[in-house]
């Protein structure tokens, strides 16, 4: 067929704009570009919960206390004992610690101290002005969660040799005869089996921080900017969102999306792993960064609490929860919620997707848009990544001066006039840009005409043959 001016207009006008650089949110962008442009919108979200608990006291009472001198003078006739000081004590001792349930017993009064439990999350911003989302399970720990996570501390105290000798030393004073080593320790396990049965929680009081770039959970209960809650579901099964409200914005926030993936679709997971799982111990001076996991989306599974989790192989590990599940256009379309290694030995993924979660921004009058910041921050890193550094260096520079609490935008500013100064630039020039708008306005007003032209033509065309 043979091939029009109109056509090869056309076809010009198409090599052009197939020539023009992509831009953030094309579907283009490589995982790392995913990463790097989310990177400042994700945090580390911390809840502080403040425990008032307490456990029964044991004591050794006074018909208990005649039985066991009884027991000991009946040793110390029967010459199993010396008759002195240092030997009866020894013998209530061992007699004590060989059994301790049948000698002590609860007493009406109970320890009581309050103590700061923490949970570790991951949470993002969907508005410039301060509103993050992240899992319900983080901000709202469970009473079971929090009676284990007392319990647990308390059996690591058992296995500290400093807690056991504070522990020896106490206890020693209290019954007036000296404990050795493994009495006080096999007394103590016997204490934290009676605490495991009776440990109530009095009341809990939860405050929020969330930390910026690389912190340890203990900088950011010291230094982290404290948030609000605002709106929350569930913990999982349940609608697992909760919606956190920081001030002294502006803040970098990211891009959503409703509509669910397809299957297979690329995905990218961003979170704050604490690398505590398996029974591994928390620290909580270890600094936590940012980890991206890459994945594909997998089937949605049917959810007890009427809604429908969103399937992902990439791997979701404690610290991730909350954290946003990126489409390779760099939205969000989901919150990393929890893990399941039940089918056939293979670690599958889940998360909340983003229209479930834009139930409680609703609910919480919250109008979810990444902002200008946002898109300036993601265009100034894909001009980083294109090695057009004069003009990344400039978005970065705006973005670090608005933005208070963004660590990477000043990162990035050095980065760049360094790369500038080092003459390693490909920004292309300002004129060869202008020429080229000029030649594609030129381009296009000419077409145009033509097209106007050929129409005319075409019409007096139509006209004659009627």
């Amino acid at each position: 067929m043979k091939q029009t001016p109109l056509a090869w207009a056309l076809a010009a006008l198409v090599a052009l704009s197939a020539c023009s650089l992509s831009v953030p949110g094309d579907p283009a962008l490589s995982t790392m570009d995913v990463f790097e442009a989310a990177k400042p919108a994700v945090v580390i979200v911390e809840a502080v919960n403040a425990v008032a608990w307490s456990v029964p006291q044991p004591t050794l009472t006074a018909q208990k206390e005649q039985q066991l001198r009884s027991a000991v003078v009946a040793m110390v006739r029967a010459g199993q004992v010396a008759n002195n000081e240092t030997a009866i004590g020894q013998a209530s001792v061992k007699l004590l610690v060989d059994n301790p349930g049948n000698w002590f017993s609860a007493s009406a009064q109970r320890h009581q101290q309050t103590d700061d439990v923490l949970a570790l999350g991951t949470g993002f911003f969907v508005t410039e002005d301060g509103y993050l989302l992240t899992n319900d399970h983080v901000v709202e720990t469970s009473m079971d969660d929090l009676r284990q996570q007392l319990l647990d501390q308390l059996q690591a105290e058992s296995a500290d040799p400093v807690q056991v000798t504070t522990f020896k030393d106490e206890t020693s004073r209290g019954l007036g005869v000296p404990l050795t080593d493994p009495q006080a320790a096999k007394l103590f396990q016997w204490m934290l089996g009676v605490f495991k049965g009776d440990l109530r929680i009095a009341t809990v009081t939860p405050t929020y921080r969330i930390g910026f770039g690389s912190m340890s959970p203990a900088d950011v209960q010291a230094k982290g900017l404290q948030v609000q809650l605002v709106a929350h579901g569930e913990s999982t099964p349940g609608r697992d969102v909760a919606v956190l409200k920081a001030s002294g914005g502006p803040f970098v926030s990211l891009a959503t999306v409703a509509a669910m993936p397809s299957q297979g679709a690329p995905l990218a997971v961003i979170g704050y792993p604490c690398r505590c799982g398996g029974g591994a111990a928390f620290d909580p001076a270890k600094v936590l960064a940012p980890v991206l996991t890459s994945g594909t989306a997998r089937e949605q599974v049917a959810m007890p609490g009427g809604w429908s989790a969103l399937g992902t192989d990439a791997p979701i590990e404690h610290g991730n929860s909350g954290g946003p599940v990126l489409a390779d256009d760099a939205r969000v379309v989901g919150l990393a919620t929890f893990s399941d290694t039940a089918a056939a030995g293979t670690p599958r993924s889940f998360a909340v997707p983003i229209a479930v979660a834009n139930q409680y921004t609703i609910q919480a009058h919250v109008r979810v848009a990444q902002g200008s910041l946002g898109e300036r921050y993601a265009q100034a890193v894909f001009e980083f990544r294109q090695e057009h550094f004069k003009a990344a260096l400039p978005l970065f520079q705006q973005v670090a001066a608005v933005a208070p609490h963004d660590p990477y935008a000043r990162q990035y500013a050095v980065q760049s006039q360094s790369a500038i100064n080092a003459g390693r630039d490909q920004t292309p020039a300002a004129g060869a840009q202008a020429i080229l708008a000029v030649a594609v306005y030129v381009g296009v007003t000419a077409l145009a005409l033509l097209v106007g032209v050929l129409v005319y033509r075409s019409r007096r065309r139509r006209v004659r043959a009627w």
